[in-house]
């Protein structure tokens, strides 16, 4: 529990240089960005930044980038479940998004003590998906946001191995990183 708060810091950080890259590029560049875990938090973060948010405080350097065709998939996302409803900590995260993908497994062993690295805080988005409550916030962004529940596939593990093994978690990743011409 102690490292989601150690190696959380850095992720977060390095959603700015996933930002720049992607604003570097022409905007006729498609993009599929996939998080797992804590990867997630840097992918949802340099979403945020691109949206025109701030992450700790700080913005990009450059405007706004647009044009960009991205699509996203979280997997075992150590994000809390609510942190891309609007006004939230990553709640421009969408913006910049074509789709996203949230492969749910309710068992990630994991992510069950998430909760515990500090007080008050929410259940992972892996674990519990989006919840009634976040789908009404995201309000016409749902359209955007595809969830499976991978539970019986994964079981309690965590691994970007157990994901990335299963022919039928990679048949439902596939449209959002394949891009047909």
């Amino acid at each position: 529990n102690l490292a989601f708060g150690i190696l959380g810091h850095p992720a977060k950080l390095n959603g700015f240089h996933v930002a720049d890259l992607i604003g570097a590029l022409p905007p006729t560049t498609t993009f599929s960005l996939i998080g797992h875990s804590l990867g997630a938090r840097a992918i949802v973060s340099s979403l945020h930044l691109l949206g025109g948010g701030t992450v700790r405080g700080k913005a990009r350097w450059n405007p706004v980038d647009g044009g960009h065709r991205i699509r996203v998939v979280l997997a075992a996302a150590a994000i809390e479940h609510d942190w891309l409803n609007p006004g939230e900590r990553f709640g421009c995260a969408l913006a910049p998004a074509e789709c996203l993908l949230n492969p749910r497994t309710e068992c990630d062993l994991a992510l069950s003590i998430y909760p515990l690295r500090r007080p008050f805080s929410s259940r992972a988005l892996a674990r519990t998906g989006f919840t009634r409550k976040d789908q009404r916030q995201l309000g016409e962004r749902l359209v955007q946001v595809s969830e499976v529940d991978v539970t019986p596939l994964i079981g309690k593990a965590h691994g970007w191995p157990s994901y990335c093994h299963q022919q039928c978690i990679a048949s439902v990743i596939a449209p959002y990183v394949f891009f047909e011409a």
